[in-house]
Order: C-alpha cells, then structure tokens, then sequence
C-alpha cells in the first residue's frame, strides 16, 4: 500500500495540470499492472477533481 500512497503523491507533485494528468495515466497503467483494476479505475474516473487546484492563482505572497 505504501508503494500507491508514493503514486497518489506523484501525481499531486507535478508542477502542472498537464504533466499531473499525465502521470496519472501511467498511475492506473501501473495499477493495472499490478492488479489492482478497482483502483486503476477508481483514480480513472475521480482524479480530475482532485486537481482543480492548479486553475487556482498563484499566491504572490508566497
């Protein structure tokens, strides 16, 4: 389990939108692999809304 908690995290530690959706493709095609298909398809179906908050602005007091 420790090994996809690491791939959830990956695909919440890109620098983008992009390359998040990206990783997550490679994400459920190593889940399936790994036969882990519920999930695969789970991350498949969910993973989108969990990356609204690269639409946010950037936080110039940051």
């Amino acid at each position: 389990m420790r090994q996809v908690a690491a791939m959830l995290k990956a695909i919440h530690a890109q620098e983008n939108r992009t390359a998040a959706q990206e990783r997550a493709v490679k994400v459920v095609a190593e889940l399936c692999e790994m036969a882990l298909a519920k999930a695969a398809d789970l991350i498949d179906s969910k993973f989108n809304g969990t990356l609204t908050y690269y639409s946010y602005p950037p936080n110039p007091l940051v």
